[in-house]
């Protein structure tokens, strides 16, 4: 049970951190879709700037309050156990 509360405290930190650097961070949103490949496809189906933004105003606050969830969650399951 703890190694599974450790890694949803893991997937939050994580989930935290990229949703704060892509949302806040000058140059990571463009790095993002300029670099991998699931940046690639939304530059395909949005745009360069379209998907920037894209990825700069819902991707990341998106993966701030998922991350945010996943520490609250995995607060939750160490405090019932």
């Amino acid at each position: 049970m703890e190694r599974e509360v450790l890694a949803i405290f893991v997937g939050g930190i994580i989930g935290i951190t990229l949703g704060s650097f892509s949302t806040f961070k000058k140059g990571f949103a463009e790095g993002y879709v300029r670099n991998t490949g699931r940046g690639f496809i939304w530059k395909k189906l949005l745009g360069e700037e379209h998907a920037i933004i894209a990825v700069r105003k819902v991707f990341g606050p998106l993966a701030l309050v998922i991350g945010v969830a996943l520490i609250v969650w995995g607060l939750v399951v160490l405090v019932a156990a």
